[in-house]
C-alpha cells in the first residue's frame, strides 16, 4: 500500500548562489543543490529564497527496515574502521616509548 504526504516546504540556497538564474542556466540540476526545511537556517548562511510544494512517496514498511538496517551496518562499518585507527596509534604509542626504554640484553 502506497503513503504519501504532501505540504509546503521553504528552498533554501546558499548565498553564492544566484537563484533564478541558476535554476533557468540548469533547470534539472537545480534540485540538487537546494535544501528543503520550514526550519530556519539563516544563521548557518543559507537564504530562504521560495516555497516547494511537495508530495512524498515513502517506500513500503519491508523497505524502510531494510534501509535502516543498511544504514546501521554502514555505521558499524564506519565505527570499525574509526576504532582500528584509534587502536593503531595506540599501539605506536606504546612501541614508541618501548622503544626508547629498550636495554640490551648483556653478554
Amino acid at each position: 500500500m502506497e503513503t504519501q504526504a504532501k505540504g509546503t516546504l521553504k528552498v533554501w540556497f546558499t548565498s553564492d548562489w544566484y537563484g533564478p538564474a541558476d535554476v533557468r542556466r540548469d533547470p534539472d540540476g537545480a534540485v540538487d543543490r537546494l535544501h528543503f526545511t520550514n526550519a530556519d537556517i539563516s544563521p548557518l548562511g543559507w537564504v530562504h529564497g521560495g516555497n516547494a510544494e511537495v508530495v512524498i512517496t515513502l517506500f513500503d514498511e519491508k523497505q524502510i527496515q531494510s534501509e535502516k538496517v543498511q544504514a546501521l551496518r554502514t555505521q558499524l562499518e564506519q565505527d570499525r574502521a574509526d576504532s582500528q585507527i584509534r587502536q593503531n596509534a595506540l599501539i605506536r604509542k606504546i612501541s614508541e616509548l618501548e622503544a626508547l626504554t629498550y636495554e640490551p640484553a648483556t653478554v
